[in-house]
Formats: C-alpha cells, sequence, structure tokens
C-alpha cells in the first residue's frame, strides 16, 4: 500500500499539518496557489503562508501548483486565463522554491479535457482531483482521485463522519494488492472544525 497525503490552499496552519507528518513520518506534497494574500479563496482561508514560509515547509515535503490565483479553471473565460494559471504558476514555484515541480491540483477539482490537455502541455507529469472512494491508482494521471477527504463529512460517504470514512478505506487499501490510500484535505478546514485530534488518530492508525 502506498500512502500519499495532499494539502491544499496555502493556510497558516500548513505549519500543523507539517507538525503531524513529521511525527508520524508520513509523506506530504503541499498545493499553493502564488499570489496567497489575494487568492480567490481568501475568505475561507483567511491567514495564508508567507514566502519564507512555503521555502521552509518546501525544504522537507514536496510541492505543487494550485494555480496563480485559485480560481476556477472551467469558469475562467479564455483559454489565455486558464494557460496563465497554469503555465505561470508552475514557473513562479520553481522560481522561489528553486525545484521542479510536476504535479498540479484543479481548484475544487474542477476540470474538463482541454485543461488537463493545457496542465499536461505545461509540463506537469500529474494532475490531482478531489474525488473520492478510490484506492487504486488513477488509470489518468491527469485525473489523479483520492481515497478520502479529511476534515469534512461529505455526500460521497453515506451518512459517515469523515473518520469513520477513512478507516474504511484505509482497511479496504490494506486488502487490496498495488493500493494507494490518499488522503487529502485543507488545514483551514481541521482548524475550523476543530479536528486536530482525529487527524493525528488517523495518522497513527496509518502507520501501524
Amino acid at each position: 500500500m502506498k500512502i500519499i497525503t495532499s494539502w491544499d490552499d496555502g493556510c497558516k496552519h500548513d505549519f500543523k499539518i507539517v507538525e503531524l507528518l513529521e511525527k508520524h513520518e508520513l509523506p506530504g506534497i503541499f498545493y499553493w496557489p502564488c499570489n496567497l494574500s489575494r487568492s480567490a479563496n481568501l475568505g475561507k482561508v483567511k491567514e495564508f503562508l508567507t514566502l519564507n514560509d512555503c521555502i521552509e515547509i518546501s525544504k522537507k515535503f514536496d510541492v505543487g501548483s494550485h494555480t496563480m490565483t485559485h480560481q476556477y479553471l472551467t469558469e475562467l473565460t479564455t483559454i489565455k486565463q486558464i494557460t496563465n494559471e497554469i503555465v505561470e504558476s508552475k514557473a513562479f514555484w520553481e522560481k522561489v522554491l528553486d525545484k521542479t515541480i510536476t504535479s498540479f491540483c484543479y481548484p475544487r477539482g474542477r476540470n474538463n479535457s482541454m485543461i488537463r490537455l493545457l496542465v499536461k502541455g505545461a509540463g506537469y507529469k500529474n494532475a490531482r482531483t478531489t474525488i473520492v472512494g478510490c484506492t487504486q491508482p488513477s488509470i489518468d494521471p491527469f485525473k489523479e482521485t483520492t481515497s478520502v477527504h479529511v476534515g469534512v463529512d461529505r455526500v460521497e460517504y453515506k451518512g459517515k463522519c469523515w473518520e469513520d470514512f477513512a478507516r474504511d478505506m484505509l482497511q479496504k487499501a490494506r486488502e487490496e494488492e498495488n493500493s494507494i490510500f490518499h488522503i487529502f484535505g485543507h488545514s483551514w478546514e481541521i482548524e475550523r472544525e476543530k479536528d486536530w485530534k482525529a487527524l493525528d488518530n488517523l495518522f497513527k492508525e496509518m502507520k501501524l
């Protein structure tokens, strides 16, 4: 079983995610928009990492692009706008962090065939969606699925809380061959719901 954890948006509470990942010796990739203080997601995130914060985290964990401004790519009206969000964000983080950026995350997971082609053409190797409930590698690396969205109780969980759904998916992944247990989330959601202890417990179970 391969374990992946990915974290979006660049909230200041990403440092708490880092602390827990290090505590349990788990991998992580952080997807950040570039214009942190002007992100379209400002109302939810509230307090963003600084560039120095991003540089510090990038020394320990992988980083992927999450567009320039966190706009939903499917709602932009021109190919030029979409391309700028995809291409310029890659160039930005590669310059700031001095490392190659190969992974992309669609804001809110929203994508289509044209957007996926633009992401591939920009030089990314894969792109993550927000589709949950999967424990096998994605056939299309530019439609990468996940196992569970932590910190929120989604309709896909069919009445279960996210913690119980995560445990079910973890057990499923352990029983399958060549499986992937991929959790994703947002530190601002974990903070909002005061779910740090629950996340800590899940991380502990992932290492058993």
